[in-house]
């Protein structure tokens, strides 16, 4: 079952804004992994980041390891060098006939199955111009990118494309590292194994969606809420809504997904429309994660539509003085339906409020900055607009934190290994705090020596990869790891870690001195 070229016209353009597209980026061929722990398995999902790679994996199929590397919370010095492979035979895409059946339960196959078998996706001739190859090209992109989205909202769907692997095989209180990679390689083509670290045993608990924020307007509530914190957990959401406060239906037939170009963007935003104003009405949010899972709801926002008032502010910026106070500058679009009477300057030690104000008397409508002379260490601004008729608007919050002097922990629990071409791979134990940047890795051929830093500077996740020379004499390569949080503030070094470089030097030839 083929899906109709106008849905898929259709598809290509609600992609192009979703994946941004550029073909003159350089592409990067690498995996993207994550795991999903169950009571009694371990399911992993993973996905290619270029079309060459996808092409490669459907092709090839996959190849999943398995290193154990602690048991009961104590790690194993030669986990990392005992690695099983748990594929009999490479994870592959099913056939096109398997697809035809699928599709008919679930018309989401039948995109996976164009993106896969479509005769778009067959290359074109050698002699092909340009113009045409970068043409079919793009559309490769396309495909790929909501075939993937698809794989996201169905495991089933996941599995069938050969990017799904469930290991049955697991025994709780264990962590394991699973490795993915290609089953073969054409020429040219070389790509780094993903990893993934989990514990079995301890089933992954789905956070709830937290600092929903919802706006109530004439006939409109617009929301918004952090994209950050949920990335690589959930890939898109579901906004639901009652009422009468106990039963929620989704407010669109299809999932919301963010489709802003922009990758660094850290908060997701919707409007829904209301059809009065003045009736209460109850929302929630809900994650999907990338192996179709439903999480917890958020927590219920409530309102009701209120008449217009189209003044509007938004916080430019804020920044802590010599003094130690903190200066809010802020924005003002004024509209006509009501005329904007006073300014009042809102803070909070939370997200959520509550919000009282910091002001002693109400700022003039004309006010641009308010200087706060008694803040505490973690600030939330919002600047309230008040207009004629009791009609209010705020901004969202902004936050401001005047000091933080304390440093994360020092990372703990190193271990690693280096293999015989070189490639080293160290692991610790993640750091807990909510402020973490990440981890700079050091470097020495040296215990007592100099320690120098990694060239790629700050690391998001507690897995190292290094590369080394070994043809030389010195046997062993140490490291230590510091952790660094979103102020700058480093830990104490790490206990040094040893590890020992494979003996591949031949012994000199032998010499006859004397007969």
């Amino acid at each position: 079952m083929r899906m109709p070229s106008k849905i898929w016209l259709f598809f290509f353009m609600a992609a192009a804004l979703l994946f941004g597209v550029k073909l003159n980026a350089q592409v990067e061929n690498k995996l993207l992994c994550v795991a999903l722990v169950k009571k009694d398995s371990i399911v992993i999902r993973w996905a290619p980041s270029s079309v060459p790679l996808w092409q490669t994996g459907i092709r090839y199929g996959y190849i999943v390891k398995r290193y154990t590397i602690a048991k009961n919370g104590v790690f194993l010095p030669d986990g990392l060098n005992n690695g099983i492979i748990l594929t009999e035979s490479p994870v592959r895409t099913f056939p096109e006939e398997y697809f035809e059946k699928l599709s008919l339960i679930d018309q989401r196959a039948s995109v996976v199955q164009e993106a896969i078998f479509g005769k778009e996706s067959i290359p074109g001739p050698d002699n092909a111009d340009f113009k045409s190859f970068m043409k079919s090209y793009e559309e490769k992109e396309v495909r790929l990118g909501f075939a993937l989205f698809m794989c996201d909202m169905s495991p089933v769907i996941a599995r069938s494309a050969g990017l799904l692997f469930t290991d049955k095989e697991v025994v709780s209180g264990e962590r394991y590292a699973y490795s993915i990679v290609p089953a073969g390689f054409p020429d040219g083509l070389s790509v780094e194994p993903a990893v993934v670290v989990v514990d079995a045993g301890t089933p992954t608990e789905l956070p709830p969606i937290l600092d929903v924020q919802a706006v109530f307007t004439s006939q409109a509530v617009r929301f918004r809420w952090p994209l950050t914190i949920n990335k690589g957990v959930y890939s898109a959401y579901i906004l639901e809504k009652s009422v009468d406060g106990k039963t929620f239906f989704p407010v669109s037939d299809l999932p919301l997904v963010n489709f802003s170009q922009n990758e660094e963007q850290d908060n997701f935003t919707y409007t829904d429309s209301l059809e009065k104003n003045n009736e209460k009405v109850w929302y929630q949010v809900k994650g999907i994660s990338p192996f179709g899972e439903t999480g917890p709801p958020s927590d219920v926002i409530s309102g009701k539509g209120v008449p217009e008032f189209s003044a509007y502010t938004s916080v430019d910026t804020a920044w802590v003085n010599e003094k130690k106070q903190v200066v809010i500058r802020w924005r003002v679009t004024e509209g006509y339906s009501s005329k904007l009477r006073e300014i009042n300057v809102l803070r909070s030690g939370n997200y959520n409020g509550p919000f009282e104000p910091v002001n002693k008397r109400p700022l003039s409508s004309g006010a641009k900055t308010f200087t706060d002379i008694n803040p505490g260490q973690s600030n939330y601004y919002q600047v309230m607009l008040s207009g004629e008729g009791n009609l209010n608007s705020y901004s969202f919050p902004y936050f401001v934190q005047t000091e933080d002097n304390t440093p994360p922990a020092a990372p703990a629990m190193l271990s690693g290994n280096v293999d015989s071409s070189g490639a080293v791979t160290i692991i610790w134990k993640e750091n807990i705090e909510t402020d973490l940047m990440g981890y700079k890795v050091f470097r020495s051929n040296s215990e007592e020596g100099e320690f120098i830093a990694s060239e790629q500077g700050i690391v998001s996740v507690n897995i190292w990869h290094d590369s080394i020379n070994l043809n030389t004499l010195t046997k062993k390569i140490f490291y230590q790891i510091v952790a660094i949080d979103k102020n700058y503030n480093a830990s104490e070094y790490s206990s040094i870690l040893g590890l020992s470089r494979p003996d591949t030097i031949t012994p000199s030839p032998a010499t006859i001195k004397r007969i």
